[in-house]
């Protein structure tokens, strides 16, 4: 286990926010050849990392931003959501920065750029304001309380010239041109949701990118949470320990960075895992995503997913990536580590349907 720590602990990646998950070593039903099965102890190791620090980087305070965005408001550095979290049919798709259940607080423009839609509606993300960048990237602020003066003043002419709340106008570009850290908006709670401002970087309009990418620097040096992990047969006939049900473990912290399991687990034919995981902040509650999961198979990197961006016309795969039986059996979100058919989502290397399954078919004869 040290090997592996020091060989995938990258410079800017402190050992504190790695979580390794051994299993013992896997007894596996081998096939005779009358057909009749028989255990066989396979030294297997399996070994899995997750990673959550590789954007949500530690600060020993309020640091300045290094990647050309300016952090958009002066409410908090705290979340309360991140990107990629699970969402009934959907993907989270930006941050939600915690304004302590208070509205009103300053929302800047995060960069150069130009005003180029303002959407106001009881639903869904309320009072809305969306950036086109010097990058040609996308902003965007929701659930605003109200809108710069200016800007104010102009939707309220388009809502009594349409006679209605919710409208949305559109300006040509740099018609309503801002400068990085221009107040834009203020924080509130229109929508849907309690107060806080959701914000979203996209990388074009039907692509949402991970925000925190951009170099915004967040304390955070507590390390993400395992709880269990499920061991799934996926063809016909494959079992684990017996059963062609999926098997759920509690996972044991041999430290504060390790967790095992108490015994070793039969499988047969082919398996997919999937792991229930958290990620955590100083000083909040909140429980967040994981950024990356690295699963390794006797040292062998097999699979490999990390939450940089997707595309809104895959959103609703995200019961592909998260697995469907067990958050309706448990009710808990586990992270599958393998790729199910049908899955075209952006986050997995190499991206082959299976990647990540253990098969156990090869050791017959």
């Amino acid at each position: 286990m040290r090997r592996l720590r020091q060989a995938f602990n990258p410079p800017w990646l402190p050992a504190q926010d790695l979580e390794l998950i051994q299993l013992p070593n896997f007894p596996i039903f081998q096939t005779t050849m009358n057909g009749s099965p028989k255990i066989k102890k396979l030294p297997v190791k399996v070994c899995l990392i997750l990673i959550f620090a590789a954007v949500f980087r530690p600060s020993a305070g309020v640091a300045a931003d290094d990647g050309g965005y300016l952090w958009p408001t002066d409410a908090s550095r705290s979340l309360t959501s991140s990107f990629g979290e699970y969402r009934p049919g959907h993907f989270h798709a930006g941050l939600d920065i915690k304004t302590w259940g208070k509205e009103g607080y300053r929302v800047f423009a995060t960069r150069d750029g130009y005003i180029y839609r303002v959407r106001i509606s009881p639903f869904g993300y309320g009072k809305v304001i969306y950036q086109k960048l010097d990058t040609g990237e996308i902003a965007v602020y929701a659930h605003l309380q109200r809108f710069a003066p200016g800007l104010e003043a102009i939707m309220r002419r388009e809502q009594r010239r349409r006679q209605r709340y919710s409208v949305t106008k559109t300006f040509a570009p740099g018609a309503l041109p801002v400068k990085k850290g221009e107040v834009i908006a203020y924080t509130g709670r229109t929508g849907i949701g309690y107060p806080h401002l959701h914000f979203e970087i996209r990388e074009t309009e039907d692509t949402p990118i991970n925000p925190l990418l951009k170099g915004f620097v967040l304390k955070d040096d507590v390390p993400p949470v395992a709880r269990q992990i499920a061991v799934l047969p996926l063809e016909y006939g494959s079992q684990a320990n017996g059963s062609q049900m999926p098997a759920v473990y509690d996972l044991e912290p041999v430290h504060q960075h390790l967790y095992t399991l108490p015994r070793p687990v039969q499988v047969w034919g082919v398996a997919g895992l999937a792991v229930s995981a958290f990620d955590r902040a100083n000083g909040i509650s909140n429980r967040f995503s994981i950024y990356r999961a690295i699963f390794y198979l006797d040292d062998r990197e097999i699979f490999r997913s990390t939450f940089k961006k997707f595309s809104y016309s895959q959103t609703q795969q995200i019961l592909l990536d998260r697995n469907y039986r067990l958050l309706v059996s448990s009710g808990r979100k586990f992270y599958n580590l393998y790729i199910e058919p049908e899955n075209t989502l952006p986050f997995y290397e190499p991206h082959r349907v299976f990647q990540g399954s253990i098969y156990t078919k090869g050791f017959a004869d």
